[in-house]
C-alpha cells in the first residue's frame, strides 16, 4: 500500500483531523518587521506566524514587540496575537473547512481550489511588505507565505473519490451511430 492509497483510502474524520492540526498548527507566514544596526552588520526582525502561535528569532533588536507579543521566542495562543492576525488565517481556516467538505463530497473542485488560492493572498501581501527592510538591511531572507495548508490540502482532494468529475450513466453511453457495426444483410 502506497502513499496514494493511504491517503485516498483515509476516512472523512482522518482527513478533517489532519485538516484540522494543519490548519491550527502550521506556519501561514515568514514576515520581517524591522531591521537596525550599523554599517558593520545589520539585523532584521523576523517572525514566523501560525493560527495559534507566533515564533521570533532572536536578533539584534533589545526588545521586539510584533502584534501584540513582547520578547523572542515562541508564543502560544496570545488572544492579542490570534485579534490581530484575524485577516491573515480566516481564509485559511475557511480553507480548511472547505477540503474536509470536498473530501465528503459537499463541495466543489474549483471552488476549494480557488478559496485555498485566496488563502494565500493576505500572506503574500504581509510577506512583500516585508521585503522593504530586508532590502534597506541588506540581508538575505524570506519573507513570504509558507503554503504548507495549501499543499497539504491539495494532496487530500487529489487523492480524494469526489477528484474526477462522475457523471450518471458514463458506462452506459449509447455507441454512436458512426462506431456500429454494420448489419449483416439477411439472405
Amino acid at each position: 500500500m502506497g502513499i496514494r492509497n493511504g491517503i485516498s483510502e483515509l476516512s472523512t474524520v482522518g482527513s478533517s483531523i489532519i485538516m484540522v492540526l494543519t490548519t491550527l498548527f502550521a506556519p501561514i507566514v515568514s514576515a520581517c518587521y524591522g531591521w537596525g544596526g550599523s554599517p558593520e552588520g545589520y539585523w532584521i526582525d523576523l517572525a514566523i506566524i501560525a493560527i495559534t502561535w507566533i515564533y521570533l528569532p532572536e536578533s539584534g533588536n533589545s526588545s521586539p514587540i510584533y502584534l501584540g507579543v513582547r520578547g523572542y521566542g515562541l508564543h502560544l495562543l496570545n488572544p492579542m496575537l490570534l485579534y490581530r492576525t484575524f485577516t491573515l488565517w480566516i481564509l485559511s481556516l475557511i480553507f480548511g473547512f472547505q477540503v474536509i467538505r470536498f473530501r465528503s463530497g459537499d463541495a466543489g473542485k474549483k471552488s476549494t481550489l480557488a478559496l485555498g488560492i485566496l488563502s494565500l493572498i493576505p500572506p503574500t501581501v504581509l510577506g512583500l511588505m516585508g521585503y522593504v527592510p530586508i532590502i534597506q538591511a541588506e540581508v538575505i531572507a524570506y519573507s513570504g507565505p509558507i503554503p504548507l495548508q495549501f499543499i497539504i490540502g491539495y494532496i487530500l482532494m487529489r487523492y480524494s473519490d469526489h477528484w474526477e468529475a462522475r457523471t450518471p450513466f458514463a458506462e452506459d453511453e449509447p455507441t454512436k451511430w458512426w462506431e456500429e457495426e454494420p448489419a449483416e444483410p439477411e439472405s
